[in-house]
């Protein structure tokens, strides 16, 4: 009877102890679960702000980008003014001089036609000097 009663306790502690291991088990996988349903989680969240950050900056890329392209054709209609301005001034000064070069050339006709020249002079002094030469003599 030793030997059952033995037997029985140690059945009963395997028992006990199978017992204790079933529900530490239990515990384990069901840490274990938590722990991957954590982990998936943290991925989903880790993944949604990622996205987030990424649109959010894309946001962010698209308006600075924009904002670029808006300066960047407002320098060219200024560029496209300014040549249309410059091309005006140009045939301003250009029609400015034509007017200029047709007066000198008036000018110097009207000098050609009107003033002595040197020869003219010359000639002048030769005749003065003559009639001075005749007054002397008479």
């Amino acid at each position: 009877m030793p030997d059952v009663i033995t037997s029985s306790v140690v059945m009963i502690l395997q028992l006990v102890f199978n017992l204790v291991i079933a529900i530490g088990l239990g515990w384990v996988a069901q840490r274990y679960r938590m722990i991957e349903g954590l982990k998936i989680e943290i991925r989903t969240a880790t993944s949604a702000l990622v996205e987030q950050r990424i649109e959010t900056w894309s946001v962010r890329l698209t308006g600075a980008i924009d904002g670029l392209s808006r300066q960047v054709g407002h320098i060219q209609e200024r560029i496209e003014r300014g040549d249309t301005a410059f091309d005006a001034a140009r045939e301003r000064e250009q029609q400015a001089e034509l007017k200029y070069l047709a007066r000198v050339d008036g000018l110097k006709d009207w000098i050609r036609d009107t003033c002595a020249t040197r020869v003219d002079l010359d000639k002048l002094c030769g005749r003065i000097h003559e009639l001075g030469q005749q007054l002397a003599h008479q």
